[in-house]
């Protein structure tokens, strides 16, 4: 019993010893926080600044490359007035955050998705745009209402000659859910601005700001947009009392967040161990042996209901690799990976079997317009892939599409009847997807 009780008591000087350390390292930090709280303030303001202008960089992106995507859709239409442009026009701008698009002639002609004809000559957008330019134009108020917005535009290509513009109105009020973030436990405030101090968008809290308050201003990517985050001294005295308080409590849990941060190490690195196992190293997408198990367990259980299992192969891999180089085709391969879980990531099991080659299984599919939609999808994105990263060679793939369990109610035979079809889609030239 001695000498339990002296081991016993050998630990406890020891813990005594790593408190001791702990709480000397977490005063001298406490202290050392003190000195510097505008630092460090100023870079928090910094962080937050950066991530509202990539949220609002994000947003204006994602515009643009909606109407490039329609500019490209457009180009098959000889006459993009036609009531068959139109019409498609209309039902996608429904689906858009635009408050309405315009197709824009070369000459200035334009009609809306309401249908309302309108005349464009003379716009700086439709100058810049008919030079093959992509982008966003200043900011516009409009007479009606007040409300700011900007014409998202994007040329209309066809046979190597510029037709028109795709035009998309953006209501700048839509940003304010990207600048009203919760910075600072909601005590921070965000606004969008323009060099010249014009207020872009604002929340309501940005009208209490006081002079000489902490704030710094970042410059975004767009225009001459800049994010402005202001932080209220009231809640930089509160903070650091907080933080005097709680050193000492935090120098007692010190201890189990070690342990904690030990063991969740160890999971973490067995978890890495079992995603390497189960998963592509380059495309992060499943490999093919996990792909295999997971449909022969679905065909354990459901042998009745309609699935898709599709493969996509690229055309002339191999040619790209010895043009544009290998790590130029990695980094198409991660692309294309990164498309399919774009398209099928929420819908299906998304996978590399090796080399150029994927497949995506689709279970319970209620029609094949289903997978047919998001084949289209993937074909649209795949088509840009040259102009992304100014490749002179432009990327297709082929593709098989199988049903089963009319064609196949495991992985093998499902396999080989999509090949069957892709190869069939290679010997035609490529670039499409046999059903």
């Amino acid at each position: 019993m001695k000498k339990i009780f002296i081991i016993n008591k050998k630990r406890m000087i020891d813990y005594i010893i790593i408190i001791c350390i702990v709480f000397s390292v977490f005063l001298d930090y406490s202290l050392i926080i003190s000195k510097n709280d505008e630092k460090k303030y100023y870079v928090r303001l910094e962080e937050v600044s950066k991530q509202v202008a990539a949220g609002v960089e994000q947003a204006m992106t994602d515009a643009v490359t909606f109407v490039e995507g329609m500019a490209q859709v457009m180009s098959d239409y000889e006459d993009i007035h036609s009531e068959e442009a139109l019409s498609c026009m209309e039902r996608v701008s429904e689906k858009s955050n635009f408050t309405r698009m315009w197709l824009t002639k070369a000459n200035g002609e334009a009609i809306s998705s309401e249908g309302k004809p309108s005349d464009a000559t003379g716009r700086d957008y439709l100058a810049s745009g008919l030079k093959g330019e992509s982008g966003i134009s200043e900011i516009q108020t409009s007479r009606v209402n007040g409300e700011k917005n900007v014409v998202v535009y994007a040329p209309i290509e066809r046979k190597g000659q510029i037709t028109g513009l795709v035009i998309g109105i953006y209501r700048l009020n839509d940003l304010t859910n990207v600048v009203n973030i919760d910075c600072f436990e909601r005590k921070g405030y965000c606004s969008l601005l323009r060099e010249n101090g014009e207020v872009i968008v604002k929340t309501p809290e940005s009208e209490n700001i006081k002079a000489g308050e902490y704030h710094y201003t970042y410059h975004t990517n767009i225009n001459d947009w800049c994010v402005f985050v202001h932080l209220p001294q009231d809640y930089i005295n509160e903070d650091i009392r907080l933080h005097m308080m709680f050193s000492g409590i935090l120098c007692f849990k010190l201890s189990v967040l070690i342990i904690y941060l030990l063991v969740r190490k160890y999971r973490l690195e067995r978890k890495a161990l079992e995603k390497l196992a189960y998963s592509d190293s380059l495309t992060s997408l499943m490999n093919r042996g996990t792909v295999e198990e997971k449909i022969k367990k679905y065909f354990e259980n459901e042998t009745n209901k309609n699935s898709a299992f599709i493969i996509i192969d690229i055309d002339h891999f191999k040619l790209i690799n010895d043009t544009i180089g290998h790590m130029t085709g990695d980094v198409l391969l991660k692309d294309i990976a990164d498309y399919l879980e774009e398209c099928f990531g929420s819908y299906g099991l998304v996978s590399r079997l090796g080399g150029d080659e994927f497949a995506v299984f689709c279970p319970d599919i209620k029609t094949i317009d289903d997978v047919s939609s998001r084949m289209n999808l993937l074909f649209d994105k795949i088509e840009c892939l040259h102009k992304i990263h100014n490749w002179k060679r432009t990327i297709t793939v082929s593709a098989g599409v199988v049903i089963s369990p009319m064609e196949g109610t495991d992985f093998e035979s499902l396999y080989k009847a999509a090949d069957k079809k892709m190869y069939q889609i290679k010997a035609q030239g490529g670039n499409g997807i046999k059903y």
